[in-house]
């Protein structure tokens, strides 16, 4: 059974230098760049999303009632004003990439319906591919059982904002602003 620390960032514009030119490995011709670059155009122009605490517990919410669902379990999770943490493990064959996709799809749409809708989650980047482990960049594998205590006892509890773990249920932090 996989276990991975997927991560989602909050919506908002890609980081770095704004006049910096669009650029993609392996340089494709310049009419295949013209979708991307459109991409990229559209995301500079993005405000950016700041998770309050209700959004924080309709995120963790979402998740963790999606589990039977989706097909996965869910271990722990963790929102702050910026991204959004889960430790999922799952029986398939799906890739951390697949899992991944479910999840921000799910969260999403319960964020649109409860919020008004936006762009909530922030797109992975179109140039990003697999890492050297076979996982998308916004999945880690969690490689022992010493890691995934630490994961569940120590990392995610120590989160800002809102947080949940299968052994603690929600753990109470300083609420954030709206």
């Amino acid at each position: 059974m996989p276990v991975s620390l997927l991560s989602f960032a909050a919506a908002g514009p890609p980081a770095g230098d704004e006049t910096a030119r669009f650029v993609l490995r392996n340089d494709p011709p310049r009419q295949a760049r013209l979708p991307l670059a459109e991409r990229y155009r559209r995301a500079l122009e993005r405000r950016d999303v700041v998770f309050s605490s209700d959004h924080g517990r309709c995120l963790i919410d979402t998740v963790v009632d999606r589990q039977a669902r989706d097909a996965y379990r869910c271990f722990g999770v963790a929102a702050d004003q910026k991204r959004l943490l889960a430790l999922v493990a799952w029986d398939d064959r799906r890739s951390p990439v697949d899992v991944r996709a479910a999840i921000r799809s799910a969260v999403t749409r319960a964020m649109n319906r409860e919020f008004g809708r936006q762009a909530w989650i922030g797109e992975d980047n179109p140039t990003d591919g697999l890492d050297r482990d076979g996982q998308g960049s916004g999945a880690k594998r969690v490689r022992n059982r010493t890691q995934f205590d630490y994961l569940v006892d120590r990392y995610l509890p120590a989160q800002t904002g809102q947080v949940w773990t299968v052994t603690r249920g929600f753990v109470n932090h300083a609420p954030q602003p709206a």
